[in-house]
């Protein structure tokens, strides 16, 4: 606000009507307001008109007509204080640096001059700036669920104050906001946004910000665990501010994608189902052992609630289910060293084993996790030959349920036996002679599978 004030001192007696007219140079002031005190010894009656001679939305003109003018007394009481307070518009026009002024004039009777004064200005902008720091710093990877620390410092290194500052930080879809966590240097600064339990922003307003300013700011937000591994997160940071008190145009910094993390790899999952006996990994045999090997690569850092589950569509056994972890692992469990066998039907197979890890920190890079189960196809009637047996692993972390499977599937295959015999001599033998019997054991044609504890009897009669 720029306050224009003329004194006129009048005569004893009357005088004839008076114009104060303020002219401006340079494109954009405003009047905010007008008004006119009389001294104890003056009189006078006034009106204020403006001029928009070019029409751009802004008075060249503010007249100021005073009429009825009388006076009496000592000279102080004979004072009329005539007082214009005006501002610069914030438009394209009045940008740092650029000069705008006024000119004030007083007319009186036959539009005589009277006085005339003027004033020039120099238009000054605040400029600022807006660095960003956080903790741990963009070098270090992170996992969902992470809590990272925002810090802002806030300059204004021009030599004019900021007012209605605004700072606003998008943090979806990458972190979640921390309610009640923001912290600032600045006494007058007002949380907005990002105190409620809800709120996924955050928004500060600063009334002013003095020029040579300087403040902080700081947050806490989780890193999102929805996210996809290996993307890059960022936060989109705007800050807007205005020159003046009056002003109705923001100046705005940003907005600006604040990169600052690259999400590790996720935990993968790795399968090795090896039978015994059979070496093409889909035939399997009554009986024959099988070793399902699952190998869980871990992440760096943390990874919430991992857990493997293997389900059988099929009659199979259990025999043994263990965990191990590579030389370079550095875990922590929250599960039991074993699977978990369940069975639903209660026919004494399970058709479930679980490994509930709850949360795994991963220390180095490289750690692993190892289950292994040991199984096979019990001798029931259900599996017989061509009998198809089928598995499933899945595994799941944090929010992500079933987030990668494997799977597989065996084809019972039975031994088909045929045998002969050959007895010497055949035929006209004598009582006490000796018979030698031959018996030959071999697969049909359509065998494929070993034959074990093969029993053969003869019965003479």
């Amino acid at each position: 606000l720029v306050s224009i004030t003329t004194n006129i001192l009048l005569p004893i007696g009357t005088t004839p009507s008076m114009t104060v007219n303020i002219t401006f140079v340079g494109s954009g002031f405003q009047l905010y307001n007008s008004s006119v005190t009389l001294g104890s010894g003056a009189a006078a009656t006034w009106t204020t008109n403006t001029s928009d001679t070019d029409g751009n939305g802004y008075p060249d003109v503010v007249s100021i007509n005073l009429a009825s003018l009388a006076g009496n007394g000592t000279a102080s009481g004979r004072i009329i204080n005539v007082n214009a307070m005006v501002y610069l518009a914030d438009n394209a026009n009045n940008t740092n640096g650029n000069l705008v002024g006024y000119s004030s004039q007083v007319f009186y009777g036959n539009n005589v001059l009277v006085n005339t004064f003027a004033s020039s200005y120099i238009v000054v902008e605040p400029t600022l700036n807006l660095y960003l720091m956080n903790a741990p710093g963009s070098s270090t990877p992170v996992q969902g669920g992470d809590v990272i620390t925002f810090n802002y410092t806030i300059t204004n290194p021009s030599i004019t104050s900021a007012f209605n500052l605004n700072i606003t930080d998008t943090l979806l879809p990458s972190y979640r906001l921390v309610p009640g966590t923001i912290k600032t240097s600045c006494l007058s600064a007002v949380v907005i946004t990002g105190s409620g339990p809800t709120d996924t922003a955050l928004l500060v307003s600063i009334p002013s910000f003095p020029a040579a300013g300087t403040m902080w700011m700081s947050f806490q937000a989780t890193v999102d665990t929805a996210q996809d591994f290996g993307s890059t997160l960022y936060d989109v940071i705007l800050m807007t501010y205005q020159s003046g008190i009056m002003a109705n145009i923001s100046h705005t910094y940003g907005p600006i994608n604040a990169t600052v993390f690259n999400m590790v790899a996720e935990p993968t999952l790795a399968q090795t189902v090896t039978p015994s006996l059979h070496l093409s990994g889909t035939e399997l045999s009554v009986a024959e052992l099988i070793t399902m090997q699952y190998v869980i690569a871990l992440p760096y850092g943390d990874t919430p609630y991992l857990q493997l589950v293997t389900t059988f569509n099929g009659t199979f056994q259990v025999v043994s289910t263990a965990l191990t972890f590579n030389t370079s692992s550095s875990t922590l469990l929250d599960a039991n060293s074993s699977g978990q066998l369940i069975d639903a039907n209660n026919d004494g197979y399970p058709e479930t084993v679980i490994f509930s890890f709850g949360h795994t920190i991963a220390n180095q890079v490289g750690s692993s996790i190892i289950a292994t189960i040991t199984a096979y196809a019990p001798a029931v009637p259900a599996n017989v030959d061509g009998t198809s047996l089928a598995y499933s692993t899945s595994m799941s972390y944090g929010p992500k349920l079933n987030f990668l499977t494997r799977g597989g599937t065996f084809v019972l295959t039975e031994p088909s036996l045929q045998f002969s015999t050959v007895n010497t001599p055949q035929v006209g033998v004598s009582g006490g002679e000796s018979i030698f019997f031959t018996v030959s054991v071999s697969h049909t044609a359509a065998s494929n599978a070993s034959a074990y504890n093969v029993s053969i009897s003869n019965v003479f009669g």
